[in-house]
This record gives structure tokens, C-alpha cells and sequence, in this order.
């Protein structure tokens, strides 16, 4: 995410947006957190305390929230969507890439 006009930071400086959500339920919520960086503090400040499924990529600022009580970490969605689809491409059944080690990896 690119922010103009930022005191102390140039308009090419990376800053990130953080998406947090809860999908089920009565009560749906979707939240927007600026940070300007992706670190373990920052996933540390945002999420500290949560309990329940944590879905995210493999970015290990997220390790930090794996080892809270009552955190189950699960993959993203997408990189999993990709291996099934490169076992696709080297001929192979879901049921067969799921066996292959260095497709899980």
C-alpha cells in the first residue's frame, strides 16, 4: 500500500493494510489496520488475545500468535489452491498431491 504525504516516510516506503475479519456468526465484522510494516510487533499489537482460527499465509510474524492458548493456525487459502493446481499440471489427483511431501512444502 503506497501513502502520500506521510510524515517521516517517502511515497516509495512499503506500508501494509491488515485485514482481520470474523466471517461466521451474527455479528460480521471486517476491520482495517494501517501499519507500515508486516513484523511479529505488528501482528503482536493487532491480534494479542484472540482465540479461534487463525487463517493466514506463511509469514512468520504470524509463529509469535500460533503459540497462544487457544490459537489454531490454518493455511491461506490461496497457496493451498496453488499446489493443487501445479499437482494439476504434473497430471496428479488431489487424492495423489495430498501424498506428495514437496508439493505440501
Amino acid at each position: 500500500m503506497q501513502v502520500l504525504k506521510e510524515n517521516g516516510r517517502k511515497a516509495e516506503d512499503k506500508s501494509w493494510m491488515w485485514v482481520r475479519s470474523t466471517p461466521y456468526g451474527d455479528k460480521k465484522i471486517v476491520l482495517f489496520d494501517y501499519r507500515i510494516s508486516r513484523s511479529q510487533e505488528a501482528a503482536r499489537q493487532l491480534l494479542d488475545g484472540i482465540t479461534g482460527y487463525l487463517q493466514c499465509d506463511g509469514l512468520n510474524a504470524y509463529d509469535v500468535l500460533e503459540k497462544q492458548e487457544g490459537v489454531i493456525r490454518i493455511g491461506c487459502g490461496m497457496h493451498s489452491r496453488r499446489k493443487f493446481e501445479s499437482a494439476q499440471w504434473m497430471g496428479l489427483s488431489p487424492a495423489e498431491a495430498l501424498e506428495r511431501q514437496d508439493l505440501v512444502t
